[in-house]
């Protein structure tokens, strides 16, 4: 039965009669609130679901969850009373790394995909690793690998020193599942799949975006948008738009293999 309080699930505007549900993955240290504006950007035809990870924000007290295969399993399970309808993924960075073996876990144990599938600012995850990894670099070091790749941190979360801190505490976290994370073959989703990126963005180059075009037997579309590796702040009206203009299509998902 669907639970109003799952922890995992924030919705800032229920749609309980909406026609498909979307289910918003985060980026590396960030939570649902990055997308707490989404339900008013989009139709009301579309319930907003943002995923809300342990270990961060209103579940800061529990324990993160490490390993993005653990991550996976346990987020399956959650989902799986609120895919009683047609429902789409979105996952941003780490996001779509974690959207991506989530809609794989599912087709296995459930036989449900999504509607459709979308992703930003995420080299597709079956390609070579262009950059070392910085997740167990000394604080200071850590901090500027950040800001070379992602851009300059908010310079009132540098001020406050305590939440910095908890931030990069969390960061440390979503790093190492993203450095250890091992990609296995498997075959491609049934549904359309859109792939954002930033034009300014040294994380995530053109082409390692187009390689989400062999996760799907389906329509592929990839689009850059200004801005560098956040331009899900930069540019939110550009985002919502074509995220919109993607779950309206009338393009139907071929079904999920057996």
């Amino acid at each position: 039965m669907l639970s109003r309080n799952d922890p995992w699930i924030s919705r800032s505007r229920p749609r309980d009669a909406a026609r498909l549900r979307l289910f918003c993955f985060p980026y590396a240290g960030g939570g649902s609130a990055i997308y707490r504006d989404w339900s008013a950007a989009l139709p009301s035809s579309i319930d907003v679901c943002a995923i809300e990870l342990p270990g961060r924000l209103m579940r800061y007290s529990e324990p993160p969850i490490r390993e993005l295969s653990t991550l996976t399993q346990e987020l399956s399970r959650v989902l799986v009373p609120w895919v009683d309808r047609p429902f789409a993924f979105f996952g941003y960075s780490l996001g779509a790394l974690t959207a991506l073996e989530v809609a794989r876990e599912l087709r296995r144990t459930q036989r449900r995909e999504p509607e459709h599938f979308m992703v930003a600012a995420s080299r597709a995850p079956q390609l070579a690793r262009r950059l070392p990894p910085i997740g167990g670099l000394p604080t200071d070091e850590l901090v500027r690998s950040l800001e070379q790749r992602y851009g300059p941190f908010e310079p009132l979360l540098r001020a406050d020193s305590e939440m910095f801190a908890i931030i990069l505490q969390i960061m440390r976290v979503d790093l190492a599942m993203v450095e250890g994370y091992r990609y296995r073959d498997d075959a491609p989703l049934g549904c359309p799949i859109l792939a954002l990126g930033g034009t300014d963005d040294p994380s995530v180059l053109p082409a390692e975006l187009e390689g989400w075009r062999d996760h799907t037997r389906h329509a592929f579309r990839a689009e850059l948008l200004p801005g560098a590796h956040f331009f899900l702040r930069s540019n939110a009206a550009r985002l919502h738009a074509l995220v919109t203009e993607q779950l309206t299509s009338s393009r139907p998902a071929v079904a999920a293999e057996g």
